[in-house]
């Protein structure tokens, strides 16, 4: 008989894409991926959540995901110049938990300044 008292082991949060980009313009959805393990009794289900803090669930209350390991959350009013953070917590078949808070996204919907080009040839 083994006993796990091992938590799931989450290694990543991504905000906005895999690529885990630092800026998004899109301000009405946020995607949010992971990546998790546990290898004695097997994940059973997620949650997530997103907030302006990390771990917090301002934005986003937690929601039970079970499987899923990406959700595109829409309907969301992200504001411009905020960073927001997901963070995902996994559930094992034992009874054990474990959160993960990614690095944050900030939404930027300024344009970029424009510029001049000098033809010199």
């Amino acid at each position: 008989m083994t006993v796990d008292t091992a938590p799931p082991v989450i290694h990543d949060v991504f905000e906005g894409s895999l690529d885990d980009p630092d800026f998004q313009s899109e301000d009405s959805s946020l995607t949010l991926s992971w990546d998790a393990v546990d290898d004695l009794s097997g994940i059973i289900s997620f949650s997530y959540t997103v907030g302006t803090i990390p771990g917090d669930a301002d934005v986003v209350p937690w929601v039970h995901n079970w499987s899923d390991t990406t959700t595109n959350i829409t309907g969301l009013s992200l504001e411009n110049g905020t960073t927001y953070w997901g963070s995902v917590a996994a559930f094992d078949s034992a009874g054990n938990s474990s959160v993960f808070t990614g690095n944050g996204i900030t939404i930027d919907r300024t344009p970029p300044e424009t510029g001049l080009v000098l033809d010199i040839s």
